[in-house]
């Protein structure tokens, strides 16, 4: 079965209410990452906080499990989805103390070792994947990660996964900063989370994901900005009258392996993983954009939220604004004071 079918099938499955079963294994078993002797049989335990059916785990884990059973090299994954080892940022602390093999973090997750991590998630900065990607190569991105190998144990493999572009929904149609005026946005608790609302010309009003449905439902916030499959898992389709192809946020995250747990491996299984986590980004981002070009499609037809496409979005007015916000000395540490050098032409 492709890596499409599969992710097709788990997300059938999850929206007719069918749940997958989670991974084998227990967070008790992760006191010592599974490796043998070098050269011998080695298990990575990777965890993070996607569901069974989401990409990361249908497309992108599935993927890396296959392409390294078929390398012959003995080293297998063993997955811990749905946040069974808890957040983002738990997982990379259980890495830097050596308790856990990898992860997915989404990008602003590594702003606990470097908040300059922040310069890959500026508002209106890129129009692609790609322009961030080449700036996590560049010697900028080199200076910010290849560090964090040493200070943190944490070895960023392979290309940036996607999650899918952000995008504004809200009671009204946005087209420009103007529109956003006085609204409040929800925001996660975070400076380059805050930054991103601001530079869309809204107030940031810090709530929990969890609790978001019930925010915008009772007018606690008037929006907020998400991938489509995140705007779809959260339900925010049902209790937004508009959705804005703002596409402001590139939004990505790594797939992060200890440093220590690499440096074990042989040439061979170093090879076979890094061959493995670039095939796992291109079935990933297969994944993302089918379910987006899905989403799109389904809420045309059903019509269960006004669709304002991206040629409507005054851009140009908003990297206007986008810029202004993060000229603010404020947010210099997280990559603001960069903007004109990164952003995309």
């Amino acid at each position: 079965m492709s890596t499409h079918q599969s992710f097709n099938r788990h997300r059938r499955l999850t929206r007719h209410g069918v749940l997958a079963a989670l991974v084998a294994g227990s967070v008790a078993a992760l006191a010592a990452c599974g490796q043998d002797a070098e050269g011998g049989e080695v298990t990575l335990r990777i965890g993070h906080t996607q569901g069974d059916a989401h990409p990361y785990q249908a497309c992108g884990i599935e993927h890396l499990q296959s392409e390294l059973e078929a390398s012959g090299t003995g080293v297998s994954v063993q997955a811990f989805p749905n946040a069974q080892l808890g957040s983002n940022e738990d997982n990379l602390t259980a890495i830097q103390g050596g308790e856990l093999d990898g992860a997915i973090p989404g990008v602003g997750s590594l702003s606990i070792f470097d908040q300059r991590v922040g310069v890959l998630e500026l508002a209106f900065a890129y129009d692609s994947l790609n322009d961030v990607q080449q700036v996590m190569d560049s010697e900028l991105g080199q200076e910010i990660f290849e560090p964090l190998r040493e200070s943190a144990n944490v070895r960023v493999l392979g290309p940036l996964w996607p999650l899918g572009t952000r995008h504004v929904t809200a009671n009204v149609p946005v087209t420009s900063p103007q529109d956003l005026q006085g609204l409040k946005l929800r925001s996660q608790d975070t400076p380059s989370s805050r930054a991103t609302v601001e530079a869309l010309g809204a107030s940031a009003n810090p709530i929990n994901f969890t609790e978001l449905y019930l925010a915008l439902s009772q007018g606690v916030v008037d929006g907020q900005e998400n991938p489509l499959n995140q705007i779809d898992f959260g339900k925010f389709q049902e209790v937004q009258e508009h959705l804005s192809l703002t596409g402001h946020v590139q939004n990505a995250s790594t797939l992060v392996v200890s440093e220590s747990s690499y440096s074990s491996l042989t040439a061979e299984q170093q090879d076979a993983l890094d061959s493995a986590a670039n095939g796992a980004q291109e079935a990933v981002a297969a994944c993302i954009a089918d379910i987006d070009d899905e989403l799109l499609e389904e809420w045309r037809v059903t019509d269960v939220i006004e669709i304002v496409d991206a040629e409507q979005i005054d851009r140009a007015a908003f990297r206007e604004q986008a810029r202004q916000v993060y000229s603010d000395p404020q947010y210099a540490d997280i990559g603001g004071d960069l903007y004109d050098d990164v952003a995309s032409d």
